[in-house]
């Protein structure tokens, strides 16, 4: 079986059934998926449990108050049977093969512990971007630059989480709870693969770029890969790359939203 996760918080409405829809609809029937409300205030838990009663396969679980994504995710993770863990965000669309081609991947390549995908970028009206690509098989070098996995296209095996301890939940793996989980797995020599085909239409626009570019996620992804690198064995004098962070929020938005529609995680 595959539990795919995903962890909402005031989800709109119509991105949120876009979600759930894409993934009810895999070619691949057998899996379970475990939503967890993180605290919303507003009638998207009320949605979810009307998605639960149509669908026996969602399991819905709540938070009393906003725990975050980590905490939520780490839940669902605890409560999985599944032997691979997809992970899902309520804003973004699987495409119809996702499951299946992750799961086959992963059977073939036992050296893999997760695997992620090529993307269509969103902006919530159209597709801006198609085919985004990323390089097959990152090494850490790589991810020393950047994180070279899109985390809600990315497939887990159980095992991989379960040694990691899941997710870190800390002040600092705010906005970046997967970029320290594959530096940490990196770090204990688990591997990671891309699948070179978009799996996943990621939304992304100039008001996501301009949420993520606040001053205060800047130094917590610079404490993030400080910890990184180190359990990497990195080079410190490869360490200027802890500055990535405050350089890119110099940079106005206009430009590092179009920055980021073009880039690949290849170079």
């Amino acid at each position: 079986m595959i539990s795919v996760i995903m962890s909402v918080k005031n989800s709109f409405k119509e991105e949120l059934d876009s979600a759930i829809i894409s993934i009810l609809n895999q070619s691949l029937e057998e899996f379970e998926f475990i939503i967890c409300d993180d605290g919303s205030i507003d009638d998207t838990l009320v949605r979810l449990q009307e998605w639960q009663r149509k669908d026996s396969r969602i399991i819905v679980i709540k938070n009393i108050t906003n725990k975050g994504l980590a905490y939520s995710l780490n839940k669902c993770i605890d409560m999985a049977n599944g032997e691979y863990i997809a992970r899902m965000d309520a804003d973004d669309f699987s495409y119809e093969q996702r499951l299946a081609r992750q799961k086959d991947y992963l059977d073939k390549h036992p050296e893999y512990s997760f695997c992620s995908s090529n993307i269509d970028i969103f902006d919530g009206k159209k597709i801006t971007v198609k085919n985004r690509s990323s390089k097959s098989v990152p090494d850490k070098k790589d991810l020393m630059k950047q994180s070279s996995f899109v985390h809600p296209a990315t497939m887990f095996r159980k095992s991989f989480l379960k040694d990691m301890g899941g997710y870190r939940v800390s002040k600092e793996t705010t906005r970046a709870e997967d970029y320290d989980l594959f530096m940490r797995g990196y770090s204990k020599g688990y591997l990671g693969a891309n699948i070179n085909e978009p799996l996943l239409r990621y939304k992304m626009n100039i008001d996501d770029i301009k949420n993520k570019r606040r001053f205060k996620h800047r130094l917590e992804e610079i404490v993030v890969r400080y910890k990184g690198y180190k359990l990497m064995n990195i080079p410190k004098y490869k360490y200027y790359y802890l500055l990535r962070p405050i350089i890119a929020g110099l940079v106005p938005a206009k430009i590092m939203y179009k920055r980021q529609i073009k880039s690949t995680n290849s170079d």
